[in-house]
């Protein structure tokens, strides 16, 4: 029996290619031979029964659909979908908003949880470790049915203002975190970029307000877009006094950062809209993420805040290239190609060996970012049994132990 005809599979497939039609009716065998062609495998007859089965209890699940002589009602093919060239696919998920999510931890980058309405990004940074950290779960079961890499699709949630607006209320509809002294903050960019396009923009504007309606909580929004600045403006008076925003700018050239963050705004018009909401009283943060190998991490460190103006920020979060999956390998491969050779060679000496990696590279910038960032610093790192008594000495200057 192929591991494909495992519920989980049949039913990541069916979020993804099917979607709710009152008038809609599918033959079941139709359904089995479309999995078959996209997962390009025959499977024996035994093993198309299963398939057939785990569709029709996968459609009863998620749209109420009911299957009768060998047809499934209320159901019908979902029509292709791309966002910047990558195909779009869906999962059904129960949750939108994660209270338990390691973000809580990470020294007040969020005290609440985080709100992820997709999966994988529009966008394409060659850095990104989403995919790492995605890899087996649940809701990428969908890559590994289509053979797909993280990168190569957006991923969203199936109804997730439905999800969230379920998530935050009672049974009775009534709000579930209805104190007012708990103002936490929810970060909305843990996993995927929340506004790549204007329909992930309105989505994510709709989230927000129904976390404005039913919580007391903060919202922090982290992108890249220069949607974030349209976004931002619709909000007026105490909603606008609860957002917190910021975009991602660790790298200030824009032929380099074009090389790694495919679909982004150029870092000089980030810079510019960022000055622009600091301007319009809007309470902004800062993030230097992530910083290359380069070979003064100070001059880095005041370029970028001539710009960003780190006095009048919340924080200044700064981070080295995360480590996980291919992440070097892939940032490597792309300052190559865009002909940032010299930026590429420091990138691979301090990934050679961990002591390079350690001493040269996330401590010197680690220094370098404290010396102009000051008490707004702070610097995400992942320490080791054999640095953490390095780290631990500069917790109270900014360094910020994961």
């Amino acid at each position: 029996m192929n591991y494909l005809t495992e519920k989980k599979y049949v039913f990541a497939w069916s979020a993804s290619f099917l979607q709710r039609d009152s008038g809609g009716t599918l033959p079941i065998a139709e359904i089995t031979e479309r999995y078959e062609r996209d997962t390009r495998i025959r499977f024996d007859e035994a093993d198309r029964g299963l398939i057939s089965k785990h569709a029709i209890d996968a459609a009863a699940e998620i749209w109420k659909a009911t299957a009768t002589d060998a047809v499934l009602s209320g159901v019908s093919f979902r029509p292709p979908e791309t966002i910047f060239r990558k195909p779009v696919l869906y999962v059904h998920s129960d949750t939108v908003i994660n209270v338990n999510s390691k973000f809580n931890e990470k020294g007040g980058l969020s005290t609440r949880g985080a709100g992820n309405c997709g999966v994988a990004c529009g966008l394409f940074c060659a850095y990104c470790s989403s995919g790492a950290v995605m890899k087996w779960n649940n809701q990428t079961d969908i890559l590994r049915v289509l053979g797909l890499d993280h990168s190569d699709v957006v991923i969203r949630r199936l109804d997730p203002l439905e999800t969230a607006r379920r998530q935050l209320t009672n049974p009775d509809g009534s709000p579930l975190y209805a104190d007012p002294e708990d103002t936490g903050i929810v970060e909305l960019a843990s996993i995927v970029d929340p506004l790549a396009t204007p329909e992930l923009m309105r989505e994510t504007t709709k989230l927000a307000r129904l976390i404005f309606e039913l919580t007391h909580w903060r919202v922090r929004v982290l992108s890249k877009s220069r949607l974030l600045a349209k976004f931002a403006r619709q909000f007026v008076g105490d909603e606008r006094r609860r957002l917190l925003l910021g975009f991602s700018i660790g790298i200030p050239e824009d032929d380099v950062a074009r090389s790694v963050e495919v679909n982004a705004a150029p870092a000089s018009m980030r810079f510019r809209l960022h000055r622009e909401l600091l301007e319009e009283g809007f309470p902004m943060f800062g993030m230097s993420c992530p910083v290359l190998a380069v070979p003064d991490f100070r001059a880095l460190a005041e370029r970028i805040a001539a710009e960003i103006q780190p006095e009048r920020l919340e924080k200044v979060w700064c981070e080295a290239i995360n480590v996980r999956g291919d992440s070097i390998i892939r940032t490597i491969a792309a300052l190559k190609k865009g002909g940032h050779d010299d930026l590429a060679r420091r990138l691979g000496h301090a990934s050679r060996s961990k002591i390079a990696w350690e001493i040269e590279y996330n401590r010197r910038a680690f220094l370098g970012f404290k010396e102009v960032m000051g008490d707004k610093l702070a610097y995400l790192t992942y320490v080791t049994p054999e640095s953490e008594t390095w780290w631990s000495e500069y917790a109270k200057e900014g360094a910020v132990l994961l």
